[in-house]
């Protein structure tokens, strides 16, 4: 979620989708710039906490769940 990082790649052209574990994570990622989120590792934190991002993030937000996600838990 390291700002500089999302805004050089926003720079020339690429699409960042930064990792994060928090909300306040992936509103910094959000502020600058970002479009998508992977929330990592998804198998340690669940759908519970998804569902709770979710409602805080805005709707425009592409959150993918990685990190320990298959077939028997998507």
């Amino acid at each position: 979620t390291d700002p500089t990082v999302i805004a050089r790649l926003r720079a020339i052209g690429l699409e960042p989708a930064p990792g994060f574990a928090t909300a306040t994570e992936a509103f910094a990622a959000l502020g600058a710039g970002a479009r998508h989120l992977k929330l990592f590792p998804a198998a340690t934190y669940g759908p519970g906490h998804l569902r709770q991002l979710a409602a805080v993030l805005p709707a425009e937000a592409r959150v993918w769940a990685v990190g320990g996600v298959g077939a028997q838990n998507l």
